[in-house]
């Protein structure tokens, strides 16, 4: 499945943080019981593995739509890959930001 579609105005965080709840919508509308997640937003990955009271106050509403989809999900992992090292999710991104 490819999930790709114009975020609107924001900061890269939020577009970012979009991303990844676009992800566990579909996730949780298909049934998905385990989900491992490889993100290349630095920012967003420790924003959703730190406490709540230490992560972004500017992303505390997208940061509780993402848990709050995961709890819906079975076991969910989510790690930091380097950009570089995830071309596809890139491709994906700079084709979402031409629309």
């Amino acid at each position: 499945m490819e999930i790709s579609e114009y975020a609107g105005h924001g900061s890269s965080s939020d577009a970012e943080y979009l991303a990844l709840i676009a992800l566990l919508e579909a996730a949780v509308q298909h049934g998905v019981q385990e989900l491992q997640i490889a993100g290349d937003s630095q920012a967003v990955v420790q924003d959703m593995l730190m406490e709540e009271e230490f992560s972004a106050a500017a992303l505390a509403q997208h940061r509780a739509q993402a848990v709050a989809l995961m709890q819906k999900l079975g076991d969910v992992a989510l790690h930091w890959v380097p950009r570089h090292r995830n071309a596809e999710a890139d491709r994906l991104s700079q084709r979402a930001a031409a629309v």
